[in-house]
C-alpha cells in the first residue's frame, strides 16, 4: 500500500516530512495495527511520527478536496455522530451522540431487522432503500435531542419492539430514518 501511495503522488520516501498514525476515534485493533506499522516505518525511515486525530483528519480531507472555509460539519460514521466547526484554530463539538452513532443505530436496526449485511449497496444504505416503501409515520417512536446532543439507543429498541408488536419494516425504517436524520439536521441548525 506504502508503495502503491508513493508512486500514485510521485514521491520518494526520501521525500516525504513523516509519518502520521491516526491514535483515534476507531477501532481499537484497527488502531493498534496501523501505529505498530507507522512506528516501524518511521524508524525504518528516520522520519517522525506524527499523531493524527482520525476524524479531524476526514475533516480536513474534505477541506482540501472541497476548498470550503470554516464549515459546519456534519461528521457521521460508523462509531461517531458528531457536528463540528472549526473556530479560533481548533476544531469544536457543538453536539454528539450520547450513546450510540447513527451508522450504529442504522446497521443495528438492518441487522436485527434481516435487512443486511451488506448495510450498504450502490451507496445507498439498506434502511434507506426499504423506507422509500413506506408511507405510514409511526408516532411512538422517540426523537430524543437534549440541548445539541443526540441520542439514538432509545430509538433503537422502540424500533425493535415496534418490529416485533408487527408495525410494517418499511413503515418502522421511513420513521426511524425521518426521526433519526431530522434530529441531525436540527443540532445542525
Amino acid at each position: 500500500m506504502l508503495k502503491r501511495a508513493l508512486e500514485v503522488s510521485g514521491l520518494s520516501v526520501e521525500e516525504v516530512d513523516g509519518i502520521a498514525v491516526a491514535l483515534g476515534p476507531g477501532l481499537g485493533p484497527s488502531l493498534r495495527v496501523g501505529a505498530a506499522v507507522a512506528r516501524a516505518l518511521a524508524i525504518y525511515h528516520g522520519k517522525p511520527l506524527i499523531p493524527v486525530n482520525h476524524a479531524v483528519a476526514h475533516i480536513e480531507i474534505g477541506l482540501i478536496t472541497t476548498g470550503a472555509r470554516d464549515p459546519v460539519v456534519v461528521y457521521l460514521s460508523g462509531g461517531n455522530t458528531a457536528v463540528i466547526a472549526h473556530h479560533s484554530r481548533r476544531y469544536r463539538i457543538f453536539g454528539e451522540t450520547l450513546d450510540i452513532a447513527l451508522g450504529n443505530l442504522l446497521d443495528t436496526f438492518a441487522r436485527e431487522a434481516g435487512l443486511g449485511p451488506p448495510y450498504v449497496v450502490n451507496g445507498v444504505h439498506v434502511v434507506d432503500r426499504c423506507a422509500e416503501r413506506g408511507s405510514r409515520f409511526i408516532l411512538r417512536l422517540p426523537y430524543i435531542v437534549k440541548g445539541q446532543d443526540l441520542s439514538f439507543a432509545g430509538l433503537l429498541t422502540a424500533s425493535l419492539r415496534a418490529l416485533e408488536k408487527g408495525d410494517s419494516l418499511e413503515d418502522i425504517c421511513y420513521t426511524l430514518r425521518e426521526i433519526a436524520y431530522s434530529m441531525v439536521i436540527e443540532v445542525t441548525e
